[in-house]
């Protein structure tokens, strides 16, 4: 009976050995369920999502121009600074286009204190500035990178307002005598320019004529509407070029003068673009100045504006044009605020301080009704104390953040500008739909 009580004794803890190996056994399958479970949970929440919250695109074209270096050397310095995550919803594009690389768009992502460069897609594009090729980047973009807030740097050359060519040769351009048609002539007039082809200083010159796109172009070819267009290009701050983008981009940064060849600070340009609650645009613009300011000859302006109030401004200065035609004929502009360096016998004489213009015109009630406007779209404008004072260039007292064309006629050039000026959305509201009372447009 004994060996009996001790035989059942040592079965009931076999089988109670069996059974807490089998639990045991369940327990541990269950935990490499879960966890197969966590982790498939787990990838499943950072897969790539349908719409981003943030897309910047940086449109940089070195191609058949003078920047190509200059182009590459921006790409690097992006690459310092901040880069979003690989599984974060803000995506950082590059489109570039150089002498050595070919035309590729890539995804700049950050993962574990690197780099890494994606290859989005290679394009066989031979230029990058024409109407054609934007527009089929910017449309991809938008396709392959849905978001919530996009956002654009411009990268290249920039001439304003200006008609595609004019500003590198105006003399080329005139009217033609045989049907009245504002039209370039196939050759060159021979007018002497000791404008300078060859510098490579600053982003405005080598655009070649049939490789560029104008404001007019470029609003029409947008996919959507941005939140904000930085413009690392030359001259583009005028206030025809903001009032023509004022149905597709909310905010704008662009220089009213040339910008040097080396470009804005793009090391520190995405850590503001991405900043946690919002684009820090001012910041850009101040990083920019802060780049150029401690130079041996400081050389910089540019502005952040706002389009929701535009109109009121363009409202403002039709009311001052409508009394001062003649006013313009016989306006000294040495008086006024210049964006320009002097060439001659061309002076390039297209750009000029939107406020000075204003002040001259305008009587002391419309004035403060413009100032109030100007206020309110203008967010920021800076302007070192000159600009390439060394290299035909002058002096900068001021910088209201807008530049603008005050119309002029005195050379064989001039009527083409002038037809072509009436194409801007600003020359209709603010001069009139036929300009009948002007006698330069």
């Amino acid at each position: 009976m004994l060996f009996l009580f001790f035989s059942s004794n040592n079965l009931v803890n076999f089988v109670f050995d069996i059974g807490m190996k089998r639990l045991f056994f369940e327990y541990i399958v269950s935990c490499a369920l879960l966890l197969c479970l966590f982790n498939a949970c787990k990838r499943e929440k950072y897969h790539e999502p349908d719409v981003y919250d943030r897309v910047v695109l940086y449109y940089m074209d070195g191609k058949e121009n003078n920047l190509s270096q200059y182009i590459i050397q921006n790409y690097n310095e992006i690459k310092e600074g901040y880069v979003p995550k690989a599984k974060s919803s803000d995506v950082l594009l590059v489109y570039i286009h150089n002498d050595r690389w070919p035309a590729q768009l890539i995804r700049l992502t950050s993962e574990g204190g690197y780099v890494k460069e994606t290859l989005i897609k290679e394009f066989s594009f031979n230029v990058s500035a024409q109407p054609a090729v934007i527009r089929q980047i910017l449309n991809f973009t938008a396709e392959r990178f849905p978001s919530y807030q996009n956002g654009l740097v411009f990268s290249s050359h920039g001439t304003g307002y200006l008609p595609v060519g004019y500003y590198k040769s105006p003399a080329n351009f005139t009217i033609s005598k045989s049907d009245g048609v504002s039209v370039p002539y196939t050759q060159p007039i021979p007018v002497y320019d000791d404008f300078d082809y060859s510098t490579t200083g600053t982003k405005a010159i080598g655009d070649d004529v049939s490789n560029s796109t104008d404001i007019w172009d470029l609003a029409e070819l947008l996919p959507l509407k941005y939140d904000f267009i930085i413009f690392d290009c030359c001259l583009m701050g005028c206030v025809e070029v903001a009032y023509q983008l004022r149905n597709k981009v909310d905010n704008i940064v662009f220089s009213q003068t040339e910008i040097l060849a080396r470009g804005m600070d793009y090391v520190n340009m995405a850590k503001a673009l991405f900043a946690k609650d919002g684009p820090d645009l001012n910041s850009v613009c101040t990083d920019y100045m802060n780049l150029y300011n401690n130079t041996e000859d400081p050389s910089a302006t540019i502005s952040l504006v706002r389009t929701d109030c535009i109109d009121s401004l363009a409202s403002i200065c039709n009311r001052i044009m409508s009394y001062s035609s003649e006013q313009i004929k016989s306006i000294d502009r040495n008086g006024l605020q210049r964006y320009f360096r002097t060439y001659t016998p061309v002076r390039r004489d297209f750009f000029y301080d939107l406020d000075d213009f204003m002040k001259v015109l305008a009587s002391d009630k419309d004035y403060e009704r413009f100032k109030a406007c100007l206020d309110a779209v203008v967010v920021c404008a800076y302007h070192t104390d000159s600009f390439m004072i060394y290299d035909r260039g002058f002096k900068l007292d001021r910088n209201c953040g807008f530049s603008t064309y005050v119309p002029i006629n005195y050379a064989s050039w001039h009527p083409y500008l002038n037809n072509c000026y009436q194409l801007l959305d600003w020359c209709r509201d603010v001069y009139g739909e036929n300009c009948q009372n002007f006698p330069y447009l």
